[in-house]
């Protein structure tokens, strides 16, 4: 659990540090670990470590668009 979410944080960081793209870099991660990686977890680490990644990505989204809310009605005022 904790190996991918450090995983997925140093490969943006690194990618953007060499100026390139670190959410494509993410989700090249995310494929590869997706076809490798699989093999390597159990499945009941497997399973909560997909709601885990589902939490985060609600939560990730969650904030976006209330900031994003933030900022229109600050801008409309």
């Amino acid at each position: 659990m904790t190996l991918t979410i450090t995983f997925a944080y140093l490969t943006f960081y690194i990618t953007e540090m060499i100026h390139a793209s670190g959410v494509l870099a993410v989700v090249a991660l995310g494929l590869w670990m997706s076809k490798n990686g699989r093999t390597q977890i159990s499945t009941g680490v497997e399973e909560f470590l997909t709601e885990t990644w589902e939490m985060l990505a609600y939560f990730g989204n969650t904030l976006i668009f209330v900031v994003t809310g933030v900022i229109i009605v600050y801008d409309l005022g």
